[in-house]
């Protein structure tokens, strides 16, 4: 799961740790590396659930990540592809979840990420990339990409 965000940010993995800790403080974002682009890991309560990533135009893996995203999406066909496209063009931050089940169900697992999202919505324009699923907006799915 990523979120694309298509205005210039700095989103530090600490500023995510604090809004999701808000939300319930059982969560927290460990083995912070690198910061505002780094790597973390999520937990709630003491559990770990996901690898978290923020890509910027700056580290070496933001082009390569932005340019299969397009491939995919140049291979979808939708009404909002255009739109999608623009996000992908734009892009400056990614937000990247790699969810780890532990033995949860796929659904309980990817909802520990939900504060994220809602929070990233709330604050910066962009889409919400889940893979095998598409794009999504605030109001749900706008373009099927497998």
């Amino acid at each position: 799961m990523r979120y694309i965000v298509s205005e210039r940010a700095k989103i530090p993995l600490a500023v995510l740790a604090g809004v999701l800790q808000a939300a319930d403080s059982a969560y927290a974002i460990e083995h912070i590396q690198g910061e505002p682009c780094g790597l973390g890991e999520l937990t709630y309560a003491g559990t770990l659930y996901a690898q978290l990533e923020i890509h910027c135009p700056s580290d070496e893996f933001f082009a390569e990540e932005v340019a299969e995203l397009q491939d995919f999406v140049s291979e979808s066909q939708g009404k909002q592809r255009a739109r999608v496209a623009e996000v992908l063009r734009r892009a400056q931050v990614i937000v990247a979840a790699q969810i780890l089940f532990q033995g949860e169900e796929s659904g309980a697992a990817t909802a520990r990420m939900a504060p994220v999202w809602h929070w990233l919505f709330d604050k910066y324009p962009g889409l919400l990339q889940v893979d095998g699923k598409g794009y999504y907006d605030r109001a749900g799915l706008i373009l099927k990409v497998e």
